[in-house]
């Protein structure tokens, strides 16, 4: 799985936590996920708040615009600040990829972006109660 833009990557790896599709965010990476029940466990806490609150809103915070990441084609760190419904702040950083990725029926490679190798699979965490009045 791939994006056109780094920006909709990380909306995709996000929506697809809030979904609780673990396979959809671990098709995202660019390279073979081992288990971590780390990741099990934030991957878990993060879907029940989605299903809890859902999502009112995601800043993604970068260092340039999605126009220039293309212009560029390369790795960026971006970070990503979920302000769920009951106004509970979740954060992580996701680190995007360019390049060209083969489909997995052996079709013709195709470029786009792609989650990139951390030491972890990075997974939203809470960081921030807040109330909404």
């Amino acid at each position: 799985m791939f994006s056109e833009t780094a920006t909709g990557m990380v909306n995709a790896a996000v929506q697809a936590i809030c979904d609780g599709d673990k396979d959809r965010h671990l098709a995202m990476h660019y390279r073979k996920i081992e288990p971590d029940p780390y990741y099990d466990e934030k991957f878990a806490a993060f879907h029940e708040a989605c299903k809890e609150n859902g999502i009112a809103d995601i800043e993604i915070i970068t260092e340039l615009d999605d126009e220039l990441m293309q212009e560029q084609k390369r790795r960026f760190h971006m970070d990503a600040n979920i302000v769920m419904g009951d106004g509970a702040l979740y954060a992580t950083t996701f680190r995007v990829v360019w390049g060209a990725f083969g489909g997995t029926d052996g079709s013709s490679p195709v470029e786009g972006w792609r989650l990139g190798g951390l030491s972890r699979v990075e997974v939203p965490i809470l960081r921030e109660v807040r109330v909404v009045d």
